[in-house]
């Protein structure tokens, strides 16, 4: 039997270095090199069991932002770039058995200086969903490195929430 998911992460976002150019990590801090993954998503069901992906969602309450991000998708920590406003480096190489794959989010739209930044990929946009994943042995978590593919300026201590609506597999 199957089972749907809501998964929800928000992270207040660094942002204190400044704008973001094109490539650039987004993410909750900027100071270390070795950093807990801003998102985490506890998926549930069976440890190191499959989930689907069937939708993502983005709100950022930073507003009027014409923005294009990735996910980046891993079943442990990558061992790439996690620090905020720093250029991504991820996947690499030695991440190769981590690397589950990318959402990618079609551009916000920009719609005034008070309304907040959204996007949403799903099976009808280019995102890349629905997207079957497995988590690791021993946990029902996945991690996610979202990446910036456009420049632009975040207000620092905004929030960026990801929500994920994963089917449960086994």
């Amino acid at each position: 039997m199957t089972a749907f998911k809501e998964v929800r992460v928000a992270q207040v976002i660094d942002a204190s270095l400044g704008a973001y150019a094109a490539k650039d990590v987004v993410g909750a801090d900027d100071c270390c090199t070795i950093l807990a993954v801003s998102w985490t998503f506890d998926v549930g069901g069976i440890e190191g069991g499959y989930v689907k992906i069937h939708t993502a969602r983005l709100f950022n309450e930073t507003e009027n932002q014409a923005v294009q991000y990735d996910l980046l998708l891993f079943n442990a920590t990558p061992t790439g770039e996690l620090r905020d406003n720093a250029a991504n480096t991820n996947p690499l190489k030695a991440d190769m058995a981590k690397y589950l794959g990318k959402i990618t989010f079609p551009f916000s739209i920009a719609n005034g200086a008070t309304v907040a930044t959204t996007t949403q990929a799903t099976p009808s946009t280019s995102g890349r969903l629905p997207m079957v994943v497995k988590c690791a042995v021993g946990t029902t978590k996945i991690y996610g490195v979202l990446v910036t593919n456009t420049a632009y300026t975040q207000t620092a201590t905004d929030d960026i929430e990801i929500i994920l609506e994963v089917e449960q597999l086994n």
